[in-house]
């Protein structure tokens, strides 16, 4: 790291620069220029190829790169082209060469911006440090709110999960794993959750599925067959998800596992009908009454005699 040179109070925090360059005199500059900045305090790590510079973004997280466009072993927009490939963060592009043509290509290949050496003027560096200062403080903040959200869904007692508009799992916290009975969600994301669905209920669960992937809200109760044979009862509330990234309309559902509601539900008819049954077999009148007195229900025997 380099040495704080005092000054101004730092604002925006640190940046981390990996400098490709294979002059060591052309390396001096740039450090000079880099700690000349009062704004951001740079941490710098040199290499001398492409081949490191590749190696090093693997390895460790950079904010900024630095990179001459000739090096030992790629020679001009090839570098830029690799380097932008490697990483997902400003590449800047440094030579000697004054050619036109040869910046328009770099610039074209993904380059933040193009640099002379022999015209690097005082401050030359700074803005485009100070905007990778700023990406990597908002870079930083994403992460952390994402950190927080996902800590809040894996929390959850019901079922998240992310599909795609033909039902292709994306996402699923792990309440919804084990609901499903999956160990892991590698070992599930991209398979249909069409296939974990009784087969009586596929088809209004893919309408569903079409429907809120279109932009429309709804819900569907359901019967699903777990990895490991288990059925149970759903409930699913889904809600339309557009991935920002990648523009794909994505379906965002909660799902819950009704399976005992469901069974009170149904044992409760069995001792509907069986009490029915039973009264039909009586001598004794029975009825039903709500609140208003209205007959709901009257057994077959007084129904005889009544009329």
């Amino acid at each position: 790291m380099l040495p704080d040179m005092g000054g101004d109070k730092e604002t925006l925090g640190t940046v981390r620069v990996l400098v490709v360059e294979d002059d060591r005199a052309s390396a001096m500059v740039i450090e000079r220029h880099l700690a000349a900045i009062r704004s951001v305090q740079c941490e710098v790590e040199f290499v001398s190829s492409l081949v490191a510079a590749i190696s090093q973004l693997a390895r460790a997280r950079f904010d900024l790169v630095i990179a001459d466009l000739h090096l030992p072993d790629s020679p001009g927009v090839d570098t830029i082209e690799r380097l932008v490939a490697a990483c997902h963060h400003p590449v800047i592009g440094l030579t000697i060469d004054e050619s036109a043509e040869l910046r328009a290509r770099a610039l074209a290949s993904g380059a933040f911006d193009y640099l002379i050496k022999g015209q690097l003027g005082e401050g030359a560096l700074e803005r485009p440090v100070r905007l990778a200062a700023l990406q990597a403080r908002i870079m930083h903040s994403l992460r952390a709110s994402e950190a927080r959200l996902r800590a809040i869904v894996n929390a959850e007692p019901e079922c998240v999960t992310v599909i795609d508009g033909e039902g292709r799992l994306i996402d699923m916290n792990p309440a919804g794993l084990g609901m499903i009975e999956a160990d892991t969600l590698v070992a599930v994301r991209g398979r249909s959750l069409l296939e974990l669905v009784a087969p009586e209920h596929r088809a209004p669960f893919a309408a569903l599925t079409q429907r809120a992937a279109g932009g429309e809200a709804g819900s569907l109760q359901f019967e699903i067959i777990g990895l490991r044979g288990t059925r149970r009862w759903m409930e699913t509330r889904v809600v339309p998800l557009r991935d920002e990234v990648s523009g794909e309309d994505q379906v965002l559902g909660i799902i819950r596992d009704v399976s005992a509601h469901k069974g009170a539900e149904q044992a409760l008819q069995e001792s509907e009908e069986r009490f029915r049954k039973l009264t039909e077999l009586s001598s004794d009148w029975y009825w039903e009454q709500d609140a208003h007195f209205r007959l709901t229900f009257m057994s077959t025997l007084l129904e005889d005699k009544t009329g």
